[in-house]
């Protein structure tokens, strides 16, 4: 069955079944104002600056010695080890350029927020619609706010999203052309493949445990759709998508092999400081977290996860609640935009990242990057479908007819409680970050707590 057809028989059953669209009901006037995307922006420039600043002050007393710069320290001094692509890269700028290594990765890691950060803008901006809305598009606790908040702003995270927009953008550009040519075909597809291959080496490479659980799975189903609408038998599909990805599952394969030990840690670690970087190279907590952290066994690499996995369901309840404004708002703001589609972009990629949730105790950074990558397929009226309709037939039609109405109601409710209490809801977005880390303490993240902080810490120097 089409998805055209698939898209009618959605809209009647929903006609003939009562049930009350989220996306027909009574919309709050629409407004001129662009005082969300003003707001936003002014706040990720505030936070921005504050991190910049506090990483500022602890790279100058103790170089690397958190686990956000100390990442990107991982390089190939000791020979081939995992994630030491980036530490490579930044440690040859250093020598073409002569900068400083803080320098190389803050102007990096912002520039690549920031970038985001002005995507999302643009977007909202364009996109026009009630301005509650787009308040929650950008304020969402799992979207782009809350690596300001928790400062993963300065990780590798942005990255990935990078890589996924760069797939949408080329694929929604390529579904959108209309020449049918098989050269026009056979040019779409090489720029395409190309792209995906290149940046899926590339973030192996990086992190090869945020690439295989939560970067994979959403792109390789939407390449696999893109192929599909361009008329790609199955088997071509499979076959031009497997030497695709073939690169870079040999470059997880090879990080999984060459993982790294202590000598190899020591061996990092002194090479930075060989390069007048005064990292701690002795054993101890000033150690460089993460190159430390190569040596650890996967027993040792999950017992933090294991220690406070009875804390694990709050983030799942976290995910579900902001999951659903992030729907709520695409519903209103783009009224093409389908339930299920959106359903099943948030909730298949999230099944598909559970292992990563046991690898690492980062629940909040993994549910951003995972609500942060899906939001960039939702956006595109092109790719939207793309994970659903591999589904099979049979939950497809379970997962239109059966839960999309039953959530639907609820979400009508919860649409309609915000409406009638803007500012309470607006307050909340911004007052309940999703903590990076099972901690509760980190609750006090949020962007007011962070700038009062702040600004408190200097008037009392």
């Amino acid at each position: 069955m089409s998805l055209q057809t698939d898209s009618i028989r959605s809209q009647v059953g929903a006609a003939d079944s009562g049930v009350p669209s989220v996306t027909s009901a009574a919309l709050p006037p629409l407004t001129d104002s662009h005082l969300p995307e003003i707001f936003f922006s002014l706040l990720v420039l505030v936070l921005v600056v504050i991190r910049v600043v506090q990483q500022h002050e602890l790279f100058a007393r103790l170089p690397g010695s958190d686990w956000n710069s100390s990442e990107w320290m991982i390089d190939y001094a000791a020979g081939f080890v995992r994630r030491g692509l980036s530490g490579a890269l930044l440690a040859t700028i250093m020598r073409l350029t002569g900068w400083s290594f803080f320098s190389i990765w803050t102007t990096i890691t912002t520039a690549s927020y920031l970038g985001l950060c002005s995507y999302i803008v643009t977007v909202s901006w364009r996109l026009g619609g009630p301005a509650l809305w787009r308040f929650a598009l950008l304020l969402n606790p799992i979207l782009l706010l809350s690596a300001a908040n928790n400062g993963s702003v300065a990780r590798k995270d942005t990255l990935f999203i990078w890589g996924t927009l760069l797939n949408v953008v080329l694929g929604h550009y390529v579904l959108q052309q209309k020449a049918t040519r098989l050269n026009a075909r056979a040019r779409h597809t090489l720029v395409i493949l190309s792209a995906a291959l290149l940046s899926a080496l590339t973030l192996a490479l990086v992190h090869e445990g945020i690439f295989l659980f939560t970067w994979l799975p959403l792109n390789l189903a939407v390449l696999a759709y893109i192929l599909m609408q361009m008329r790609f038998r199955v088997g071509s599909v499979v076959l031009l998508l497997s030497l695709t990805f073939a690169p870079a599952l040999v470059a997880v394969g090879a990080g999984a092999y060459r993982h790294g030990n202590p000598q190899t840690a020591q061996t990092i670690c002194l090479s930075w400081h060989s390069a007048a970087i005064p990292t701690v190279c002795s054993a101890g907590d000033d150690f460089p977290p993460a190159i430390d952290a190569l040596s650890w066994s996967l027993s040792r690499g999950t017992s933090y996860s294991r220690k406070y996995a009875w804390r694990f369901p709050a983030y799942p309840a976290v995910f579900a609640v902001a999951g659903s404004v992030e729907i709520i708002t695409l519903l209103v703001l783009i009224p093409t935009a389908r339930l299920e589609y959106l359903l099943v972009l948030l909730a298949l990629p999230f099944a598909a990242s559970l292992p990563l949730f046991l690898l690492g105790e980062d629940w909040g950074r993994w549910l951003c990057l995972l609500g942060t990558s899906s939001l960039m397929v939702m956006l595109s009226d092109q790719l939207r479908p793309s994970v659903y309709c591999f589904l099979p037939a049979n939950l497809r039609i379970a997962i239109r007819d059966k839960v999309a109405p039953l959530i639907e109601r609820t979400l009508g409710s919860f649409r309609r409680q915000a409406e009638h209490h803007p500012l309470v809801f607006c307050i909340a977005l911004l007052m309940l970050p999703v903590p990076s880390t099972p901690n509760p303490a980190a609750l006090l993240g949020n962007p007011l707590a962070i700038v009062l902080m702040f600004f408190h810490g200097l008037w009392y120097r």
